[in-house]
């Protein structure tokens, strides 16, 4: 028997971080149209697992810390029927235990005559957002019968000059000081959050703001003519509409706001089983430096170009590496009642690229065996104190921005007033931009 390998701190950290009410899963969806192979795509998941040991493994108590099991569950494939839910029907978004089963769940639902939606489910200990992309990839390809990529180490990447903007701090005893004393505000919860009633399974448990080509390839413009990218631009936007959110409830303008922002570890043009190679940066902004959205985006861009070009985001491992040595202490990390962050944005990029599936390409949008993917979304996980969760995605000339929300403290309606309010800040950057230039191609972000 081989021998079992002890969770990295990050996925440690992932598995002690899963509560009641925000379980430590990420979702990408994906809508398409046509006659979907239900017994073809099971084999294509299963298929396709084969090359991903984690997503076929569980997790076990270790004498010196939580073990992954030799590889021996499937990744679950089920199906929601049109009639929807009966009594006893266990619900698609119940969290996913990776002790019990595989760490990833597949849910398939009908929207019509040849129409579909499928979610993805994956639990964070098993890997992150950029590695369960491109496991979509792998199971596309093997749903067309494609040929799938090979696994690369990548390519160095030239290290840009040591941006060291005044908000990254001087090192890591001083940052970590920093962090310690100026903990943000989380997002203000109304008087009385909306708690609109929904019928189990009839809609997903997070909004979606979708930008059309048009307002995507001014958006990237505009970003460009800033000096940042579009994922800076969707982080400006986050930024400001938590200030709004915040203003709105009368919080002053020196009020502390902080974004999570995953970024990847990953040498470019990397692609290796299913994992955790990832870190996060925390980028600070008071309220009223989020009002001007020209300088806010520029200081952001060289913030995400400084944490980039110095690896600073792997801090962050280096300091949960030491908690995990002691037993316990991870958790109890977990648990402290502190906003950590206000929001988390999470961006993965052009999809396309990302997922590098072998299957053909109609009109931006991938064509495997017969159907079409009309579109992509995802939302990372959200964790207690923080208020937001937003993934965005590229896809088809387009762009996708999810939004989860402790709707619990925030009212269930919180998600689509927080992507309207993000939707105003994406306008405010167009606006701000000089005139624009031709746009480039939307770039390979290294962020989750």
């Amino acid at each position: 028997m081989p021998p079992r390998i002890r969770l990295a701190p990050f996925d440690q950290l992932m598995l002690d971080d899963t509560r009641r009410g925000y379980p430590m899963c990420f979702h990408v969806e994906c809508s398409g149209s046509g006659p979907l192979d239900r017994m073809r795509f099971v084999a294509a998941v299963r298929n396709a697992a084969q090359r991903h040991p984690r997503l076929r493994s569980r997790i076990t108590a270790g004498f010196f810390g939580p073990t992954w099991l030799p590889p021996d569950h499937d990744p679950a494939v089920e199906w929601i029927e049109p009639t929807g839910f009966r009594p006893g029907t266990a619900s698609p978004w119940r969290p996913i235990d990776p002790r019990v089963t595989s760490g990833v769940r597949f849910v398939g639902f009908h929207a019509g005559a040849c129409r579909w939606r499928i979610v993805m489910s994956v639990h964070h200990a098993v890997c992150d957002g950029l590695a369960a992309v491109e496991y979509w990839g792998d199971v596309w390809t093997t749903y067309h019968g494609g040929d799938l990529t090979s696994f690369s180490s990548g390519r160095a990447a030239p290290r840009p000059a040591d941006e060291r903007p005044e908000s990254a701090g001087p090192g890591l005893l001083a940052a970590c000081r920093q962090f310690a004393s100026l903990l943000p505000t989380a997002l203000a919860a109304p008087g009385h959050a909306v708690q609109a009633a929904r019928a189990a399974g009839d809609d997903f448990p997070y909004a979606t703001l979708q930008l059309d080509a048009e307002r995507t390839t001014q958006l990237r413009s505009a970003a460009t003519a800033l000096g940042g990218t579009v994922n800076d631009a969707i982080v400006a936007a986050t930024f400001g509409a938590a200030a709004e959110w915040n203003s709105l409830a009368g919080a002053a303008r020196d009020t502390r706001l902080r974004v999570l922002m995953p970024v990847s570890l990953r040498q470019p043009g990397a692609r290796c089983p299913a994992s955790n190679q990832m870190s996060y940066a925390f980028l600070d902004r008071r309220l009223d430096d989020c009002l001007r959205p020209a300088e806010l985006l520029a200081s952001l861009a060289a913030a995400s170009r400084w944490v980039q070009g110095t690896g600073a985001a792997v801090r962050f491992l280096d300091t949960i590496g030491l908690l995990a040595r002691v037993p316990g202490a991870l958790q109890a990390t977990t648990r402290l009642p502190l906003c950590m962050a206000t929001a988390v944005t999470s961006s993965l990029g052009n999809i396309t690229r990302r997922m590098r599936a072998g299957v053909p390409i109609r009109d931006g949008r991938l064509a495997p065996g017969g159907v079409t993917v009309e579109s992509f979304a995802c939302v990372p996980p959200i964790r207690p104190g923080t208020g937001m969760a937003l993934g965005a995605i590229a896809y088809a000339d387009g762009l996708s921005i999810g939004a989860l929300a402790d709707s619990g403290r925030l009212g269930s309606d919180a998600a689509t007033r927080f992507l309207r309010s993000v939707a105003r800040r994406i306008d405010d950057v167009v606006a701000a931009a000089p005139p624009s230039s031709p746009a480039d191609p939307l770039p390979a972000h290294t962020l989750e």
